[in-house]
């Protein structure tokens, strides 16, 4: 089968806010903020471990001698 070019190109109307085919992912903008952001600490009180004050280690000597 063949065929010839008999006529002028057709041009169609563009219609910015009509959705084409497009070959990347498009994310909206609340998608770019949270891939920007830093990933939350799932367990902050392992990073920095609380202390013992002086208080407590008189407490820790009293109970621990019985």
């Amino acid at each position: 089968m063949e065929s010839d070019i008999t006529g002028p190109p057709e041009i169609r109307d563009v219609d910015i806010n009509a959705r084409y085919f497009s070959p990347w992912k498009v994310i909206p903008h609340a998608g770019l903020m949270r891939i920007s952001e830093t990933p939350p600490e799932l367990q902050p009180q392992l990073a920095m471990p609380p202390g013992i004050d002086g208080v407590e280690s008189i407490l820790v000597g009293v109970f621990l001698r019985r």
